[in-house]
């Protein structure tokens, strides 16, 4: 019996090109969610300085009940 001959795994080279794939995809997806989590970060802040010019503006409504407003 003879042995056959086994084949070789991918050269070294496709591997790195694989693992540099890889480790771009990566890096997308880490860029991705820093971008998301900046908007959300930012829609908050967006919200949050919304709300505080509201509550300025009710503190700052006239002392007067609203019948006497309207005339």
């Amino acid at each position: 019996m003879s042995a056959r001959p086994t084949t070789l795994p991918p050269p070294v080279d496709t591997l790195r090109r694989r693992e540099s794939a890889t480790a771009a995809m990566i890096r997308q997806i880490d860029d991705k969610l820093v971008r998301l989590g900046n908007a959300r970060r930012d829609r908050a802040d967006a919200l949050r300085n919304i709300r505080c010019e509201l509550a300025r503006a009710k503190s700052a409504e006239p002392a007067a009940p609203d019948h006497y407003a309207a005339r």
